[in-house]
């Protein structure tokens, strides 16, 4: 199951760069080795760590997460992605190349995230909070 499933083609023809995998326990160790052994898979993770990663319930995801290399975009089947419609290049989403956003303050940050922010680990919820109340 990809997480991005419209299928709105203009930018990213409902492929995406991450991948939740629904499976039997018995499946999981052969899929694993399998999805490995694929040029364009990066990262391959139980629903535990999954979860840690991603900081989502573990009890709401699939129980492998997938995640695709750079140049990589994942999709269930060619008839599923109609990438004619694609207006300029394909955009994909979820893998971890995708989460690093720019972040440019014209002020000084100060408080209890600046250490957050110069350490490379905020996330996008934390933008209000850092505008609003840790810049000078």
């Amino acid at each position: 199951m990809l997480p991005i499933t419209d299928p709105y083609p203009k930018h990213h023809g409902a492929l995406g760069g991450f991948a939740w995998l629904h499976l039997a326990p018995e499946h999981r160790g052969a899929a694993v080795r399998a999805l490995a052994a694929l040029p364009g898979i990066e990262e391959i993770w139980e629903r535990e760590d999954a979860a840690t990663i991603y900081e989502l319930p573990a009890d709401r995801i699939g129980d492998l997460g997938l995640a695709a290399a750079a140049d990589t975009a994942l999709g269930r089947h060619a008839v599923d992605h109609d990438l004619s419609q694609l207006h300029g290049g394909l955009r994909s989403h979820g893998s971890r190349h995708e989460q690093l956003v720019p972040l440019i303050l014209s002020r000084p940050v100060r408080g209890p995230l600046a250490k957050r922010l110069y350490a490379g680990v905020l996330r996008n919820r934390d933008i209000h909070d850092l505008t609003l109340n840790n810049t000078v």
